[in-house]
């Protein structure tokens, strides 16, 4: 086991993925916690779930890369499971996939009905916007949580490997003191998407390779000097903050610690997250052997990294 504990660091303070004018800077940054939003709530419950791990995943609409998404969880014991799903696509066609899915996928199965503009978060023309509108989102999606012991979050562009929940639960099982265990995950923001950190990775504060029995006869490689994700390929890293594309956290520090935009200095949803589970004496760690795929569409062309 990883001996946290004796290496404490505190949280360092920094303005992270501030946008816009400085009017709206500082409209933003008065909004420090939003109101969760009135949304419909369907549900749908075939049997008490076997596994303590609740699937969450926001959708926008996004059609293009759903049966995408789908693969990515085929390898999850969803029949076991219980999973909320958020739609705010304000689409009747999206809206009855999710449903007819979700029932089909699920022990427990509650859609959120979300009618409120933005239809999607596409559709906002500035970072600042899109990242107020996911705060809102997961602030309802924090109301709305089960007593599940674990929550898993899936975003609707993201397509999981086969190894990600496994590898995730190890991780946030070998120490109390990791708070969440995240995937890897490309920015889609970052022009040179192979040779760059996303800036929500960026506040390293320590790294450790796993223990030896960690992944299945597979090798790991010493990250702690390997400064790009392409160098990255196998263990594990303690990170200061992360992104939400993929990942598993602990129910009850949702509840206890919530979701805020803005906080010391640091601003967004992920980064307000990861800031702080290290305020409460918890770490973000990420498995960069978890290698997940982002999807994109741009026109009539489609792809991932």
């Amino acid at each position: 086991m990883v001996d946290l504990q004796a290496s404490r660091v505190e949280p360092r303070t920094r303005v992270v993925g501030v946008y816009g004018s400085d009017t709206n800077q500082e409209m933003m940054i008065s909004q420090t916690e939003a109101q969760p939003l009135h949304v419909g709530i369907k549900h749908w419950h075939k049997k008490e779930p076997k596994e303590d791990v609740c699937l969450v995943t926001p959708f926008a609409g996004k059609d293009y890369c759903f049966n995408n998404y789908l693969q990515g969880i085929k390898h999850l014991p969803t029949n076991n499971m219980s999973a909320i799903w958020y739609d705010n696509s304000n689409d009747e066609s999206f809206q009855k996939k999710l449903i007819e899915t979700g029932k089909r996928l699920f022990a427990d199965f509650t859609l959120l009905v979300d009618s409120t503009p933005e239809t999607t978060i596409e559709n906002t023309e500035q970072y600042k916007d899109i990242s107020w509108r996911c705060h809102q989102i997961y602030k309802t999606i924090e109301k709305h949580l089960n007593n599940d012991k674990l929550t898993f979050v899936v975003e609707d562009d993201t397509e999981i490997p086969s190894i990600a929940l496994d590898r995730l639960k190890r991780i946030l099982n070998e120490n109390p003191k990791v708070g969440t265990a995240v995937g890897s995950v490309n920015s889609r923001r970052m022009k040179d998407r192979t040779f760059t950190q996303p800036n929500a990775w960026r506040l390293v504060i320590r790294t450790e390779l796993p223990p030896s029995d960690f992944s299945s006869g597979g090798s790991f490689k010493k990250v702690e000097q390997a400064r790009l994700i392409a160098e990255k390929p196998y263990g594990t890293e303690i990170i200061g903050t992360s992104h939400i594309a993929c990942w598993l956290t602990w129910t009850k520090l949702i509840k206890k610690i919530g979701f805020k935009w803005y906080e010391d200095g640091v601003s967004a949803n992920d980064c307000v997250w990861g800031y702080r589970l290290m305020k409460a004496g918890y770490y973000t760690m990420i498995d960069w052997s978890v290698k997940c795929k982002h999807w994109w569409k741009l026109g009539d062309e489609k792809g991932y990294f």
